[in-house]
């Protein structure tokens, strides 16, 4: 234990900040710290370390979920969770989808922005065709907040017949490092964002 709390104390002092000045941005890390502070910090179990990616098993809201924490010139840059949640209905996603919405805005405020985009025109439907449509992935819902230093969206979405419910959380000052190294061909590694 007495080693973690050194760990920690060196992982704040070499950030030039402490936790007690500055609100995390995402869990317990802020946006810019190295992938080994993430390693200090997250106490979720390490599934994958690939040098870009940090990604862990843990539990978000009351739902199982993959937590992944991208990093860019080892600068942490963008993180997700991918949320692992399985209904026999499809309108138990959409339930998910508004009470994480509702959590979401408690700590934030009111969304920013809010939007369900249609594939066609012909695709939009009443409530009650709501959630097939969104296994089709002929409608995905999103919406987004904003902090002084974060963007955070929430996401609903299908593609080939399965059902996706995910949060990505964004520096705003350092987003455009990860844009330049995706038109450098260093992109993003694979996920199920949409």
């Amino acid at each position: 234990m007495g080693i973690r709390i050194a760990a920690a104390l060196m992982v704040f002092s070499i950030c030039g900040c402490s936790q007690k000045d500055k609100e995390p941005d995402f869990r317990k890390t802020n946006w810019g710290i190295t992938s080994e502070q993430v390693k200090i910090l997250e106490e979720a179990k390490l599934v994958m370390d690939n040098g870009k990616m940090l990604s862990y098993d843990g539990i978000v809201g009351g739902y199982p979920c993959q937590i992944a924490y991208l990093f860019v010139q080892d600068q942490l840059t963008i993180s997700h969770y991918f949320f692992k949640i399985e209904h026999s209905a499809d309108s138990l996603y959409i339930h998910d989808y508004e009470k994480l919405k509702k959590a979401v805005s408690e700590k934030y405020g009111a969304p920013r922005l809010e939007d369900a985009t249609w594939k066609d025109e012909m695709s939009r439907g009443g409530n009650e065709k709501l959630g097939p449509a969104i296994r089709a992935g002929r409608v995905k819902l999103a919406a987004q907040w904003d902090t002084p230093t974060t963007e955070v969206w929430l996401f609903l979405g299908g593609e080939n017949s399965q059902i996706k419910l995910s949060m990505k959380y964004m520096s705003k000052l350092l987003a455009n490092m990860k844009e330049d190294e995706a038109k450098e061909g260093q992109g993003e590694p694979q996920s199920s964002e949409f």
